[in-house]
């Protein structure tokens, strides 16, 4: 998919209906975010084409602008020019009487009335706003992280408990969130509220174990519990099982035995050790797009995928022989990948894992065989998924062609637009602001869409046609809806996409319903700034000269 950006100034829209406007406003409490009707209109700020041609639209017929309507401004309007009107002469006790009965509208104010009754005659029809979702209760809330919605809908302590979980997640505090759900878990008597609570607190026990560091593996798997963890598996989604659910109880027991290894052994967390300047690596491109950078993996160097979108950091099987890492245990543990397939490995200990100059020891990989760790043929040396993404600020630079691994700041008391669900998760908005729910998955060439957005969004009569869709865990050929253009935005940025594919089913879901996934294709299109600890997902157009 051909990619083409206009950056700073030149970006702004050139057509009379999209002049020159401020940055955009979107809504402020990410951390907590609001009901669906709580708005707010992005203008015409730097955009990021995605797609086949650059402007306003790819219309033949001329410039045809499908984003969104500026704010129409308020038009200045000297307080000399607006007169009071005329009164009658009255009778002053008879006047007094009567202003103390009448509300007086002073100069001011009747200037602002004028003022704003000439800005709404100046400003022409403002596109409709994004369908708000209509919520089947309370859970169907929750799942699209309306908490705004889900507050107003929840009739128990329990679930007001599981939203305050949920909230402390959202900002970004992964161990007091699973402390939360690890206790809800134990004593609700809410089948639905222990049903999610444990779908929560098993993905982030996961993210525990892997990410290094000793936790009270015993208490937890009393508190969930194998059996309750197969419940879930079970019970979730439309009753249509994938190959890792129907090999759930196996590799349930295969994780839960790494992962026990994992806790009760002690083995260190991973130590990341950080050079005194920026540590930046060659980006490179796979045929199909995906971003791969350089990696040395005990002493030898390697070409590995970024890979947001995989729970785990990966080696084959073959790169695990040549650098000595060895599995220790001997189950296999199968991961469901983002076309719903299976691929399997077993857990191996990296003691020593370079990115530049960043060191990384004692890093969790999973040792995948060769015949399974490939995207589209393509076969991999290695996968750098979101452990490490984790606790990094990274940042895919397209124009210089390079990858900058460093230290975050952490949080700066800004307003979040990443979290990790299970997933990580972007939140983006719509042409008029509304707030969307997309997968950050780079580990996916290009993006797409949910169907079910495409409702919301009011599209209809749209063209369909059979997509293969590829990712770790096999290809997969499905029926798709083309959506011909579509703006997002990312922040401040426009994103411009072409050619867009809609999916009845999203592939992997565990408990957020999401409108879409944001693929390679925007490391194309911009700086793109990933940055878990802060809560920062950005994209930054070039400027042309």
């Amino acid at each position: 998919m051909p990619i083409r950006t206009t950056p700073g100034s030149s970006s702004r829209c050139p057509c009379p209906r999209h002049p020159a406007s401020s940055s955009s406003s979107l809504p402020e409490r990410w951390a907590s975010p609001p009901p669906s009707r709580a708005r707010s209109k992005p203008s015409c700020g730097p955009r990021t084409l995605i797609g086949a041609r650059p402007g306003c639209s790819s219309s033949s017929n001329g410039t045809r602008c499908w984003g969104p309507e500026p704010a129409c401004p308020l038009q200045s309007v000297p307080l000399d020019r607006v007169r009071s009107p005329r009164e009658p002469r009255r009778n002053p006790r008879k006047r007094r009487r009567m202003i103390d009965r009448v509300p007086v509208i002073t100069r001011d104010a009747l200037a602002s009335i004028l003022v704003f009754a000439l800005a709404l005659a100046a400003c022409g029809e403002q596109p409709a706003p994004l369908d708000a979702r209509n919520h089947l209760g309370f859970w169907d809330a929750v799942r699209t992280l309306d908490l705004g919605v889900a507050e107003e809908l929840a009739t128990t302590v329990d679930e007001r408990l599981f939203l305050e979980g949920l909230g402390v997640l959202l900002s970004g505090q992964s161990a007091q969130a699973l402390e939360s759900f690890c206790a809800l878990a134990k004593t609700t008597g809410d089948e639905a509220v222990r049903r999610h609570a444990v779908t929560l607190a098993s993905g982030l026990f996961r993210q525990a174990a892997v990410f290094g560091g000793k936790r009270d593996v015993d208490a937890f798997l009393d508190c969930i519990g194998i059996p309750m963890l197969l419940a879930t598996r079970e019970t979730e989604g439309d009753g249509t099982r994938t190959p890792a659910e129907r090999n759930t109880e196996e590799g349930l027991r295969h994780l839960s035995e790494a992962l026990g290894a994992l806790m009760r052994d002690s083995l260190p967390a991973d130590v990341l050790s950080f050079p005194d300047g920026p540590n930046a690596v060659a980006l490179k491109r796979a045929k199909n797009g995906l971003p791969v950078v350089p990696v040395t993996v005990n002493g030898k160097t390697f070409d590995f995928l970024l890979d947001t979108g995989f729970s785990y950091s990966a080696v084959s099987a073959s790169v695990a022989r040549a650098c000595g890492v060895s599995a220790w245990i001997k189950g296999r543990i199968p991961i469901e990948g983002s076309t719903g397939g299976t691929v399997s490995g077993q857990f191996g200990i990296v003691k020593q894992l370079s990115i530049g100059e960043l060191g990384i020891e004692n890093h969790t990989v999973l040792i995948i065989d060769d015949g399974d760790l490939t995207i589209a043929d393509m076969a991999l040396d290695g996968v750098l998924g979101w452990p490490v993404f984790h606790g990094l600020a990274v940042e895919i630079d397209p124009v210089l062609a390079r990858v900058t691994f460093g230290r975050s700041n952490g949080p700066d008391g800004g307003l979040r637009n990443l979290y990790w669900i299970g997933e990580p998760i972007v939140r983006l908005a719509a042409r008029d602001g509304s707030p969307l729910l997309f997968q950050l998955d780079t580990g996916l060439d290009v993006t797409f869409l949910s169907a079910g957005l495409l409702t919301r969004l009011g599209l209809e009569d749209i063209e369909g046609r059979r997509d293969t869709r590829s990712g770790l865990g096999g290809s997969l050929d499905v029926d798709a809806l083309l959506v011909p253009e579509l703006r997002l935005h990312a922040g401040d940025t426009q994103l411009d996409f072409t050619q867009l594919s809609a999916y009845e089913r999203m592939g992997k879901q565990d408990f957020v319903r999401y409108d879409g996934c944001l693929g390679a294709d925007v490391t194309h299109a911009g700086r793109v700034l990933v940055d878990f600890p802060a809560g920062r997902f950005e994209i930054t157009v070039p400027d042309e000269d």
